[in-house]
């Protein structure tokens, strides 16, 4: 058999790409882009969607790719990642995975960030076998619904896979370059947290400890995905009337999860922290480099169950972040 040719993803491969999606998820892939050929050669175009692909007799057999948040960003979102049923457990996937860490110092990156599902003890591992190092956990990240058609039992421990209820995703920094250096602000309540998360990672970091809101107007952008039931909300100014705004970030509470990313260059971020935990945020994750600045996530789940908070962990690490956050759910709820 042939073998596949792995390249850089073209505007020319959107409704390929969208029919290796439907084949791998049928119509469950939480990742709504995936679906829309218009949107992915207008993201292929931009350059917010860099990716390599595997490709074998004209059609597109493997994808991997990453994401660009912000034009400023040192930092992409790596993801999206399958292979055909008729191609696992040929290799593919660590062709893709190298291809992909290639391409990431090609584009001048210094690192990504990915999300590793808790259904996958191997994924777990192997994202933190080398440097990469988890930051985060996002709870209920993935839908219930999402169908990995005809996975290789052998590539997946299946002791949570089956189980009902949205599933977890931890986050991974993975750096590939030297990250420069960055004067950030950093909350108290996450202080020994980040700060030996960035050790650990060798990130060059100067932590100054926050003030008071810079503005008076919270400005912040919003972003629904449907089908993954998810609302992400980017601060882009922390203002001091951030109080009044938080109240209506739940809206109408049909989103199964909220999440706020606050940039860390900004010195109102432990007010913005505080008001959100008020709240009922509790923290997600620290993303390096992910837009102007190292970004804080924190994250609510709108009606949570007590699975919620038990994922299938494999590290220590993770099991770590895991406890910081039941801690501050416990202090929210009593």
């Amino acid at each position: 058999m042939p073998e596949p040719f792995i390249r850089y993803l073209e505007p020319d491969d959107a409704s390929g790409l969208v029919e290796c999606f439907r084949l791998c998820y049928g119509e469950t892939y939480a990742n709504e882009t995936f679906y829309d050929a218009g949107l992915i050669t207008s993201m292929i175009e931009s350059g917010e969607l860099r990716s390599v692909i595997a490709e074998l007799d004209n059609r597109i057999v493997g994808h991997t790719g990453l994401t660009v948040r912000s034009a400023s960003s040192l930092a992409a979102e790596a993801g999206n990642t399958v292979v055909a049923p008729d191609m696992r457990g040929q290799g593919l996937l660590g062709k893709l995975g190298t291809a992909l860490r290639q391409r990431t110092l090609d584009e001048g990156l210094v690192g990504y960030i990915h999300y590793p599902t808790t259904a996958h003890d191997i994924m777990q591992k192997g994202a933190t076998a080398g440097t990469g190092r988890e930051t985060g956990i996002m709870l209920a990240y993935i839908p219930a619904e999402t169908n990995y058609v005809d996975f290789d039992k052998q590539d997946l421990d299946k002791k949570d896979f089956e189980k009902a209820g949205r599933l977890a995703a931890t986050i991974v920094y993975q750096p590939v370059a030297e990250s420069p250096e960055r004067s950030v602000y950093l909350p108290g309540r996450y202080i020994q947290p980040i700060r030996s998360l960035a050790q650990a990672l060798n990130l060059q970091r100067k932590f100054y400890e926050p003030g008071i809101p810079a503005f008076a107007e919270s400005l912040f952008k919003r972003q629904e995905n449907i089908r993954r039931g998810l609302s992400n909300i980017t601060i882009n100014q922390i203002g001091v009337d951030l109080p009044e705004k938080a109240a209506d970030f739940v809206g109408d509470g049909s989103t199964a999860v909220i999440h706020v990313d606050l940039n860390m260059d900004d010195p109102g971020i432990d007010y913005a922290v505080e008001t959100l935990v008020t709240n009922g945020f509790i923290y997600s994750g620290w993303l390096p480099e992910f837009h102007q600045s190292d970004v804080l996530r924190m994250q609510m789940l709108v009606n949570p169950e007590e699975d919620n908070y038990q994922p299938n962990l494999v590290t220590e690490q993770a099991r770590s972040l895991l406890t910081l956050m039941i801690e501050e759910r416990k202090s929210q709820t009593g």
